[in-house]
């Protein structure tokens, strides 16, 4: 061996000049040497793309060049990546280009030593073996046409180990998750990257530079190789994440948000904890084809009475290749299980289960279940499986710990790839290598099975539906799954995510323990105070700063029959309470809110009789014959000055307008034009609803309308408010069929057989002051068809202020400023002596506030006064304010003052 030619910079893909050869010598034509990697304990390794750097490759013989015809063996190939211009490279040859036609004369310069031209010196450069070897072959036959017997040949070869940290079967260097701890190594360098600078390979975006480096600029490892930890970008409370929520919007994401609501009451206290046996354990066996091509692409599968009443419908939604399975289910063993077999060399099966009502195509929701995936490992080969589902939350899966399993973000929801080891079986004590994932309020979800690479063998999937397979995990990564998720109101938003969890129009954080009141709230019921390190609002009563824990106990939140003091506006300790009149009845529930005898209803200016919607409209003219588009409605409804100054109409979730959409009508049972509606499409508790919400001009009193066509499981819930205020709303049945409807609060959801109004029809009473009205619709449990309904015969009254003193005729004891205060300007024959100085009945008031006084209010719940007779006109006084009039208690009075004058 000898030192590569100290004078050859520039020859080989690096600087070798001068550097000692690994292997040389006289290499005699047909010779052959075998190369073989070791690691430093002498064990056979891999290396990827070495490079071989040859010096001196031909020589002279009778003056004119020869050369060997250095070939490589093992059906392995390379590439030229430097050299001299006679080092002549084939993809497994190389040899000196001028052997057998180019002089060789030392006299007249030739040297054996490298040299760039050909003419005078021998070839050197660089070749790099393609792909990954442990060992390789060289050859050295005589190249043709040449002559001579030998040629002297130095080799560097120049490698780097594979590696191949989480023992995978894919070296780092081709591996985008290095370690398997489930965050791509592009993420785990040093540049600080996330989840925005990668695509669905988890490769750099980029652009790549002439050295193919994204960007231009490498990065160093950083924690890619280290599975004890993750880059904070992996995180599914790092707003980049494919998984991040913030559902409350305080900048912590639901993950790692102990409050995702912000309503101070802890998600964990809205939950209901459960033993597993809660929960229904679903059987998956005996699958019968229902349509298409037996395990194919389309094919659908049924699986009958997977629990009470309930099949599910089982499609194979794509296949790679297609069919990708030998078996819809096995069930040869764990006959509940879903146990599809993936063929030997098929990559990915991908499947969509819905629920259904047994021996229909009814999609029905069940409430909560779990499925666990047993068995997700490798072969011990090149294989490892892999399980995808449409969950997109760490909050509603676990592993164990620790776990084999690597979890990621992926299409479909979250994906969950095993070891390349094999585990013994279809085993539920080998937790190591299972999942379990929660379901709620769920008619339908997805999955995708594979194996990535293929496998040399068919693979068994087994996925258990027996919730109590989660106690087997001895320490589960999600202690909390078990927890029951409520959603009390039923209206599709879990509780520990909905601020009024059972749609009794108080907001849930006034429900809690805290003493919280209306102005500790933003509009939308959460509290408005920053949060602290675990998301839970720093509030009086509620959480304290940095990492703390706590909450507010929850009182009545999810107890519709009972409403915070705080959210009664007749509760005196309620920040909403206003008593205009002082007699200790809030003004809310006070039917005479000036004492003065005459109930406010009087002291109004009511409509008549209904109100006329004033306009006629289509579905062309609101844009709703079918698609999304959102309608408006100006100015209809209107009466003496004041209208609806917008009613607006608007879709969510996946709901679409049917082809009657908006549009107004009449028919006999009605009294005047009418507003129908009809979405469908819709699914209300899973957000699939039409919220139309009706804006008043000004704030109006004694609102009633009627709301009918609630049929085969529509479900209509009613808000009111006057700005920050809360309005009650009450519903009451007109021609529900008996027994065929529920009302719960503000909510109403029918069973009736179809039939629109006058038919299926409720009232909605609301005192007001009020003025916005919203109404949500939809089918209840995801029950198919259009929600037809219809708004009509909506009366109203306005507030009066008949003296224009800025003082509503409700609230004024003098409203047409004549001097006699009301009180004695209506039927009762009331006389001074029974008013207070300020015009006030002097008398203790009823339960609904009306004074008990002769000719006015009763005991208990009276509800009558006296009627008004002059008190809106002020060219009309009371004869007890007339002190000309006999009739008047000051009559006398007056007599007796003019006779002491005379007599003095």
């Amino acid at each position: 061996m000898d030192n590569f030619n100290s004078a050859g910079a520039g020859f080989w893909s690096e600087n070798l000049a001068g550097n000692p050869s690994v292997v040389g010598g006289n290499f005699t034509f047909g010779d052959m040497i075998t190369v073989i990697f070791e690691d430093g304990a002498g064990n056979q390794t891999q290396v990827t793309d070495p490079i071989i750097h040859f010096d001196n490759i031909g020589e002279s013989s009778n003056n004119v060049q020869n050369s060997a015809e250095v070939t490589l063996g093992n059906g392995l190939t390379w590439s030229r990546i430097g050299g001299t211009d006679d080092f002549l490279a084939t993809s497994t040859t190389v040899r000196d280009g001028g052997a057998g036609s180019t002089p060789g004369i030392f006299a007249n310069g030739y040297s054996t030593q490298s040299t760039q031209n050909d003419i005078d010196g021998s070839a050197a450069g660089s070749l790099q073996i393609n792909g990954t070897v442990s060992t390789f072959t060289l050859t050295f036959p005589m190249a043709e046409p040449t002559a001579g017997a030998r040629d002297f040949i130095e080799i560097i070869v120049s490698t780097c180990k594979q590696l191949d940290y989480d023992n995978d079967g894919t070296p780092n260097f081709l591996d985008v998750d290095s370690d398997n701890d489930g965050c791509p190594d592009a993420i785990e360098g040093s540049a600080n990257y996330d989840f925005n600078s990668i695509d669905e390979n988890f490769a750099l975006t980029a652009a790549i530079n002439g050295t193919g480096i994204p960007g231009g600029t490498s990065q160093t490892v950083g924690t890619s190789q280290d599975e004890t930890q993750q880059s904070d970008e992996c995180s599914e409370c790092y707003p980049s994440h494919p998984s991040y929520v913030d559902s409350d919007g305080d900048t912590i994401a639901d993950f790692c948000d102990l409050d995702d609501d912000n309503d101070g009451i802890l998600d964990i206290d809205e939950m209901q904890v459960q033993a597993c046996g809660f929960y229904p354990s679903l059987s998956f066996s005996g699958a019968t084809l229902e349509s298409g091509t037996a395990l194919s692409s389309g094919a659908v599968y049924r699986f009958s009475n997977v629990t009470t009443n309930i099949d599910a419908l089982v499609t194979i939604v794509s296949s790679t290749p297609n069919p990708g399975i030998t078996t819809i289910d096995d069930d040869s063993s764990n006959i509940a299980n879903f146990q599809p077999i993936l063929g030997a060399d098929n990559s990915s099966v991908e499947f969509d289960f819905q629920f259904v009502t047994t021996t229909t195509s009814t999609v029905v929701e069940i409430p909560q279940f779990y499925m666990t995936a047993i068995d997700v490992d490798g072969d011990s080969g090149a294989a490892r499986e892999f399980i995808e589902l449409d969950i997109t939350s760490s909050s509603v899966h676990t592993t164990e710990t620790p776990s084999d399993l690597a979890i990621y973000p992926s299409a479909i929801g979250t994906l969950f790839r095993g070891p390349l080891q094999t585990a013994p079986g279809i085993d539920v004590n080998a937790t190591n290598v299972m999942f379990t994932a929660r379901y709620s309020q769920t008619g339908e979800f997805k999955m995708r099975i594979g194996a990535d690479p293929t496998s040399n063998v068919n693979r068994l999937f087994s996925m258990n539906f027996d919730p109590c397979t989660y106690d087997i995990y001895a320490n589960p990564t999600n202690s909390d799954l078990l927890l029951q998720v409520l959603d009390t109101d039923n209206d599709g938003t879990p509780d520990h995510l909905d601020n009024d969890s059972d749609n009794d129009g108080c907001p849930d954080a006034l429900e809690g323990d805290a003493g919280l009141v209306y102005a500790d709230l933003n509009t939308n019921g959460t509290i408005n105070a920053s949060v602290n390190d675990n998301g839970i609002p720093i509030a009086t009563n509620v959480g304290t700063a940095g990492a703390g824990i706590s909450g507010q106990d929850d009182v009545s939140s999810t107890n519709n029959a009972i409403q915070a003091a705080e959210c009664n506006a007749c509760d005196s300790s309620s920040s909403l309470f206003t008593d205009n009149d002082n007699d200790g009845i809030g003004d809310v529930c006070d039917l005479d809110d000036d004492n003065d005898g005459i109930l406010d209803i009087d002291e109004l200016d009511c409509s008549p009789g209904f109100v006329s919607l004033g306009q006629t409209f289509t579905n062309i003219d609101t844009g709703t014959n079918g698609g999304t588009t959102s309608a408006t409605l100006s100015n209809i409804y209107t009466y003496n000055g004041v209208d609806v100054v917008t009613a607006t109409y608007e879709l969510q979730g996946s709901s679409t307008w049917s082809s009657g959409g908006v549009s107004s009508a009449n028919n006999g049972g009605i009294s005047g034009d009418y507003i129908n509606t009809q979405p469908n499409n819709t699914d209300f508790p899973n957000g699939d609803v039409a919220v139309y919400t009706y804006t008043f001009s000004e704030p109006v009193y004694n609102v009633e309308f009627k709301f009918g066509g609630l049929d085969n499981a529509d479900r209509a819930d009613f808000l009111a408010n006057n700005g920050a205020v809360i309005s009650p709303v009450t519903l009451t049945n007109i021609t529900l069929p008996v027994g065929a409807f529920s009302i719960s609060g503000q909510t109403v959801i029918s069973s009736a057989s179809s039939g629109n109004s006058p038919s299926n029809a409720i009232q909605v009473s609301i005192a007001g002051p009020v003025r916005e009205i919203s109404i949500t619709v939809g089918k209840q449990d995801g029950v198919a068809g259009n929600v037809t309904m219809q708004f009509y015969e909506l009366e109203y009254c306005l507030g009066k202020d008949t003296d224009a003193d800025n003082i509503p005729d409700y609230l004024d004891k003098d409203s047409d400023n004549d001097g006699c205060p009301d009180a004695l300007e209506g039927d009762a024959g009331l006389v001074y002596a029974n008013l207070n100085p300020d015009g006030s009945i002097n008398a203790a008031v009823n339960d609904n506030g009306i004074p008990i006084a002769t000719n006015v209010g009763t005991v208990g719940a009276g509800t009558t006064g006296q009627d008004d007779v002059s008190s809106t006109n002020s060219a009309v006084q009371a004869a007890e304010c007339d002190l000309c009039n006999s009739s008047s208690s000051f009559f006398l009075i007056m007599i007796m003052m003019e006779y002491q004058m005379l007599v003095i």
